[in-house]
């Protein structure tokens, strides 16, 4: 391909058609994954002027996926065409859209809607940028353009765009009865509209007609697995009203424990409000053990949290422990193990390695884990109560969870300089182990 490239340049000379099939083979080569092949190409296009060139090239820069991300040479780029490529200010405005804050939007909502009243050309961006703003914007705003697409006949378009949406009622009517009989490749957007449709609490019969009928296409390899998980994430998806965790439950088991990852999910779900007596809590644990002796890791935290509540078989804390150390490479375990410990349960030599295993989920992003050991150097249980690693602890649970910081940690200010002190230490280790997976150093 780049022999290709370089003969037709040399073949072509300045040629603009040339020159647009050089442009073209260019993004072929980014396509197939040679960027940098396909970049060095198009800048040196550009550096001979042609404005293809840069505009191809400018779309590379922008893209945020892309080793060369670089969105001031993007907007340099876009801004130098605006004379001669009016469509260049489209790029201006997915580049905005891609800085800006959510607070700060009004302006970029009103110059993408300027655009499409006059161009008709940016319904593709309203799209993106109703996605991202769906919490700040009334998609039912785009009803109208998308009901140009139904009376040009482009429903294939517009089921599209509306898959990304909670229900638009202006469309709804007119995209159902399109799915009736709509081709295999816009069969996915129709189960889509399907589950969207059910979201909100709707009747049993109509949510139960909708599962069944996915159920029959993954049956007959009509859908995927992953084309189910998709489907089932748009029943907990707060841009399509969720979450609905009994629909997301039933859609996740159409796959079952063949899709363990979408299983694992659903199951922690399920299994939380089944009563101890359930016969579904065996089942569960069958399945976890099956996926676990197949190497599926996660699964030993949730036969571990059955041993430790004796929920679908007999309580056992040593169990629940052996099955958390076999999957101790996951931050939740790690929680788990520590939580266990450090209340003395098993005894306690296992208090320090509690406190340890505690340290290594917090530095994992489990934040609770601080919070934990706040209480255990409060309380004591064994460990000696430290007021200083308490408050320090407690400290850093209410500012890395979000939590409202309480304005005295406890009545013993006079360590409040050491307090600080080990809450900066624990920041610096945190970073140090995320970063460069470093040996924990408890303060």
């Amino acid at each position: 391909m780049s022999l290709r490239l370089s003969t037709s340049l040399l073949a072509c000379g300045l040629l603009s058609g040339c020159v647009i099939d050089d442009v073209n083979n260019s993004k072929h080569l980014h396509k197939q994954g040679n960027s940098s092949e396909a970049e060095n190409a198009l800048s040196r296009l550009a550096n001979e002027g042609y404005l293809e060139a840069k505009l191809a090239l400018a779309a590379i820069y922008a893209d945020p996926r892309e080793e060369t991300y670089s969105p001031e040479n993007a907007e340099e780029l876009y801004r130098s065409l605006l004379d001669v490529y009016p469509k260049a200010e489209l790029g201006l405005l997915k580049l905005e859209m891609a800085s800006i804050e959510e607070n700060e939007t009004g302006d970029l909502y009103r110059k993408i809607w300027h655009r499409q009243n006059t161009s008709k050309d940016a319904l593709p961006l309203l799209i993106s940028f109703y996605k991202r703003y769906y919490s700040s914007y009334d998609v039912n705003e785009l009803a109208p353009e998308l009901n140009k697409l139904v009376a040009e006949g482009n429903l294939s378009l517009a089921l599209k765009y509306a898959a990304n949406f909670s229900t638009i009622d202006a469309i709804n009517t007119d995209l159902n009865q399109y799915c009736l009989n709509a081709p295999q490749e816009d069969r996915l957007n129709c189960y889509k509209l399907a589950v969207i449709n059910q979201v909100p609490n709707q009747g049993e019969q109509s949510k139960f007609a909708a599962i069944s009928e996915i159920k029959e296409a993954y049956t007959q390899d009509d859908l995927n697995n992953q084309e189910v998980a998709s489907l089932a994430q748009l029943a907990r998806s707060q841009r399509y009203g969720g979450p609905n965790s009994s629909l997301f439950v039933a859609l996740a088991q159409i796959t079952g424990a063949d899709n363990p990852i979408l299983w694992y999910q659903a199951i922690n779900i399920e299994y939380r409000y089944l009563p101890k007596e359930s016969p579904r809590t065996q089942e569960i644990i069958a399945q976890a053990k099956q996926l676990a002796d197949q190497g599926y890791t996660p699964a030993h935290i949730l036969i571990g949290k059955a041993y430790q509540k004796g929920k679908g078989v007999q309580q056992s804390y040593q169990n629940a422990v052996n099955h958390w150390h076999q999957a101790d490479s996951l931050p939740e375990a790690q929680y788990l193990l520590g939580e266990t410990y450090v209340k003395g349960i098993l005894g306690k030599e296992n208090l320090q390695p509690g406190v340890d295993w505690l340290i290594k989920a917090a530095r994992s992003n489990q934040d609770k884990a601080y919070l934990t050991l706040s209480k255990a150097f409060k309380d004591g249980n064994g460990i000696i109560p430290n007021p200083v690693y308490s408050n320090a602890f407690l400290s850093l649970y209410h500012e890395l969870s979000g939590k409202e910081r309480p304005s005295v940690l406890d009545e013993k200010t006079s360590f409040s300089a050491q307090v600080q002190q080990l809450v900066e230490r624990e920041k610096i280790a945190r970073i140090a182990s995320q970063k460069n997976n470093s040996k924990d150093v408890t303060p």
